[in-house]
C-alpha cells in the first residue's frame, strides 16, 4: 500500500557522489501481533539522482506508514518502495530498529543499489 501524504522534495544540489542520511526520533507502536509496544528507529541513507526529499516528509510518511498497522517487515518495505518511486535515487537503504522491551531487538533492512 503506498503513501498517500504529499512527499516535499526539491533538486539535488548535490554530486553524485554525496549521500544523504537521515535517523528518526524513537517512534513507538504496537506490533500487530503480539500487541507488545515496540520503540523504533529508521534510518534511511540514499544516494540522490535528481531529487532529494524534505526532512519534515520522512517524518510524515514514517508516521502514516507506521499508522497502517503492518509488520515490521511491512513497514520497511513501505518506506522504501516510497522512497524509491519519489525520489529513484543511485542508492537507497533503509532499516527500522524494533525494540522490544524484555524480548529483544529486530532489525529489518531493504536496500538497493542501480
Amino acid at each position: 500500500m503506498r503513501s498517500k501524504i504529499k512527499i516535499d522534495t526539491f533538486g539535488n544540489v548535490l554530486n553524485t557522489t554525496g549521500s544523504i542520511s537521515f535517523q528518526s526520533e524513537e517512534k513507538k507502536s504496537k506490533c500487530p501481533h503480539s500487541a507488545v509496544e515496540e520503540t523504533i528507529v529508521y534510518n534511511i541513507s540514499y544516494v540522490p539522482n535528481k531529487k532529494c526529499i524534505a526532512v519534515e516528509s520522512i517524518d510524515e510518511m514514517i508516521d502514516s506508514r507506521l499508522n497502517l498497522g503492518a509488520s515490521a517487515e511491512e513497514t520497511v518495505q513501505g518506506i522504501f518502495d516510497v522512497l524509491d518511486d519519489v525520489l529513484d535515487p543511485f542508492q537507497l537503504m533503509v532499516e527500522g530498529s524494533y525494540h522490544v522491551e524484555g524480548r529483544g531487538l529486530l532489525t529489518v533492512t531493504v536496500g538497493s543499489e542501480e
